[in-house]
């Protein structure tokens, strides 16, 4: 039920007008493994296959999948207070909201993948 919730109201973020609200603010997202040590080096950036973004007026990050990768675990982590919000995601919805709470401070979010990849950010409100 709360991932049709989420679909829901993903569906709705989506039909509104694309103009960034005063308090969005935008997580950057970095990978924290899944690099094999023999593998040659690489000397184009990572590409990261979604993008987050808090939304003040719904107190809730919005996750956007721009590629297909299967499950995701997310996790959600107010490092001020110690609360933490878990999330399992199917990348193939394309887009979820997820509720921090309304509590201010600093928030890391990482993003597990089936395959073992990590991605991470931090964002402070």
């Amino acid at each position: 039920m709360q991932k049709h919730i989420l679909v829901l109201l993903a569906a709705v973020m989506l039909a509104m007008p694309e103009s960034k609200a005063d308090g969005d603010t935008p997580i950057p997202l970095r990978i924290e493994n899944g690099t094999v040590q023999d593998t040659p080096v690489i000397r184009n950036p990572a590409y990261i296959p979604m993008q987050a973004i808090y939304l003040e007026k719904l107190t809730g990050v919005l996750v956007t999948f721009t590629n297909y990768i299967g499950d995701v675990e997310v996790s959600v982590s107010n490092m001020t207070t110690g609360a933490q919000f878990d999330y399992e995601l199917d990348s193939s919805c394309v887009t979820a909201l997820l509720s921090v709470g309304e509590d201010y401070g600093i928030f890391r979010i990482e993003f597990i993948t089936s395959s073992g990849v990590v991605y991470s950010g931090e964002f402070e409100i």
